[in-house]
């Protein structure tokens, strides 16, 4: 039956025309889709060639023209600079430049402890220089070659002397071996501060010096120069009297061993005395045999001491 109606379809007038249309709607919906996606594979750079045209990116900046015919694989193509970053930066979020930090600067105090401690201060800040010994040039020094401050009272007076070991590499001769550091006494005096002594300590091999600061019988600070050169010792007693360190005794010891008698000599004021003279002059000052290694303050060559101390208490 199915087959059998099948030529009087046919037969209809209106079927051909319908299956046209409909064949017609497909090959243009055919042709629509073939033309968008070859659209999709077109750049830019192929609409325009015979234009010149370079497209302007909209992340930077234009790229340099490329010729129409400009072979695509011997093109140098340069890096496209990105467009800088324009918007507002917050004050916190700045690269500023790192400031110095400042040097502090101690202005010069106005209340001193005492008048001397003022005069200290000045001289320290501006200091005269120091005679070497072995060319008799003057050396500048600076408040940083103090290794060593101390305020003793040596006179008993009430005002304090300032006691200073001054280590300056200008102080030491060429010759190796041989160390120098420069010892100095200042006073207050007249209203101002003065050098009342100045010398040095030295070191080489067996030969050396050292000073003591000893409290003497009257009362008195005793500054003594204790000098050792091999086996003699040759030592200088002073006292600050009148505002100057006053020279009033020197004595010396020969170790027997090196002396031509091959006894022990002593020496008090040049003059060889025995050993009771000997002793008996020292106690005069109120040295006892030993005493100054037990009792006294030491200023050897090697001798240092928190000097900031020191110096805070003159105001620095």
């Amino acid at each position: 039956m199915l087959f059998g109606k099948i030529p009087a379809v046919l037969k209809n007038k209106k079927v051909p025309a319908i299956a046209g249309a409909i064949a017609v709607i497909a090959i243009a919906l055919i042709i629509w889709a073939l033309f968008f996606r070859t659209m999709e594979r077109i750049s830019p750079e192929d609409i325009h060639a015979d234009e010149g045209y370079t497209p302007r990116l909209l992340s930077g900046p234009a790229a340099e023209p490329v010729p129409a015919d400009a072979d695509p694989d011997e093109t140098e193509i340069s890096p496209v600079k990105p467009i800088p970053d324009t918007k507002p930066v917050s004050p916190m979020q700045e690269d500023k430049p790192v400031e110095p930090t400042p040097v502090v600067t101690t202005d010069r105090p106005t209340d001193f402890e005492s008048p001397a401690f003022e005069t200290f201060y000045d001289f320290l800040t501006d200091p005269q220089p120091f005679i070497s010994r072995w060319n008799y040039d003057p050396v500048d020094w600076n408040i940083n070659d103090i290794q060593f401050a101390e305020l003793i009272d040596l006179d008993n007076d009430g005002i304090f002397e300032l006691i200073l070991i001054i280590n300056n590499s200008s102080f030491t001769p060429s010759n190796p071996g041989h160390h120098d550091k420069g010892i100095m006494i200042l006073g207050y005096f007249g209203g101002q501060a003065e050098i009342v002594y100045s010398s040095y300590l030295s070191a080489f091999g067996s030969d050396f010096n050292y000073y003591i600061a000893h409290q003497g019988a009257d009362g008195k600070m005793l500054f003594i120069n204790h000098d050792f050169d091999h086996f003699d010792i040759q030592s200088e007693y002073y006292e600050l009297i009148v505002g100057k360190m006053t020279l009033i005794m020197t004595t010396e010891f020969s170790d027997g061993y090196d002396s031509v008698s091959g006894e022990d000599e002593f020496i008090v004021n040049g003059i060889t005395v025995s050993w009771a003279e000997y002793s008996a002059e020292l106690a005069k000052l109120g040295i006892f045999e030993d005493s100054d290694d037990e009792d006294a303050l030491k200023f050897r060559f090697s001798t240092v001491n928190k000097v900031q101390a020191t110096l805070a208490r003159l105001g620095f």
